[in-house]
């Protein structure tokens, strides 16, 4: 416990990891230091009214000068906020923000260099990446293993490598249709954006925000659901890896389109037109319990898909799909 450290950071440069201990012992002496401070004051406090030392109204106005005391502190050390100018100079459109944001499609983008970033979604631009207290475990798996897979099989490359480029197909089925780098990248099938030098790149192979499949391939637990995802021959256009299918067999021979009529944090509406129907995967998070899916006003069930993907089974003809979240 007092090492200040945390399993997997080891790995980190001795020096960046020398100034996160640094900085946690910091904060831990100074909370023990207030702790100690707030807490003696309020035993004081106490034993002084038992011993009739002090009056009740002196008390308890004690009391209400510590509260207020404690949360001066945490506003000071923890809640004091920039002041917008300064955070309107750190959001500075340049080249390449401009051009994300004049492209009208749905995509998302994988932003190499700052991943841990949420500095994208000041503009509304979707990442794969960002920094969030609370992390789904199936995502955070895929991820994991993508950059393990790529360190295993290329132990000797530098700490920041692109893993997700040898596991395309990950990038396609998460809708990544930019890749942001300052690294060079050999692949005919991620190219440099026309008119830009370096920086941006685009995915030729991306797949849209929800397509259909004719392919599906049951599986039973977690850890199957990520290798199969993470095969190497895996194609996401035509094949669904989905957790405990019960649907019936499809025509893998399958057709159609799915276009995107509103999208929304909490509620995506879609039309589907098929003559086959089969399995229609979206392009968003599988996160069970919370979201429903409507089929011509009809409830569906939602299948985990792809490991981190959701999906459902679509009728031949024209259809009306909602996902909405029950708030309830």
């Amino acid at each position: 416990i007092f090492t200040f450290k945390k399993l997997g950071e080891p790995n980190y440069n001795p020096a960046v990891l020398s100034q996160i201990i640094s900085a946690r012992v910091q904060l831990f002496n100074k909370g023990l230091l207030i702790a100690l401070l707030i807490s003696g004051s309020v035993l004081g406090l106490i034993w002084a009214a038992i011993n009739k030392k002090v009056s009740h109204n002196l008390f308890g106005f004690g009391i209400i000068c510590l509260v207020v005391l404690d949360l001066w502190i945490v506003n000071l050390e923890f809640l004091k906020l920039n002041s917008p100018r300064n955070m309107n100079r750190y959001f500075q459109e340049d080249a390449i923000v401009k051009h994300l944001i004049s492209d009208s499609s749905y995509f998302r983008i994988f932003p190499v260099e700052s991943f841990s970033t949420n500095k994208f979604s000041y503009w509304n631009i979707e990442s794969i990446g960002g920094y969030r207290p609370l992390k789904l475990r199936h995502y955070q798996d895929l991820i994991d293993a993508t950059t393990a897979l790529s360190r295993i099989k290329n132990p000797n490359r530098p700490e920041r490598v692109l893993p997700f480029i040898e596991r395309l197909q990950i990038l396609s089925m998460l809708n990544v249709k930019y890749v942001l780098t300052n690294q060079k990248i050999n692949s005919s099938s991620i190219t440099l954006v026309p008119n830009f030098n370096s920086g941006i790149y685009k995915n030729q192979n991306v797949l849209p925000k929800a397509w259909i499949v004719g392919k599906t391939i049951s599986v039973s637990s977690q850890n199957e659901s990520l290798e199969q995802t993470l095969l190497p021959g895996f194609n996401p256009s035509e094949t669904a890896i989905v957790v405990d299918y019960e649907g019936p067999t499809l025509d893998q021979k399958v057709d159609g389109k799915v276009e995107v009529i509103s999208h929304y944090e909490n509620k995506i509406k879609l039309n589907c037109n098929s003559t086959t129907g089969g399995l229609m995967v979206l392009s968003e998070i599988y996160y069970k319990p919370g979201w429903k899916a409507f089929v011509n006003d009809e409830e569906v069930l939602i299948y985990q898909t792809n490991h981190v993907l959701r999906s459902i089974k679509i009728p031949s003809g024209e259809s009306s799909i909602t996902f909405e979240y029950d708030t309830k």
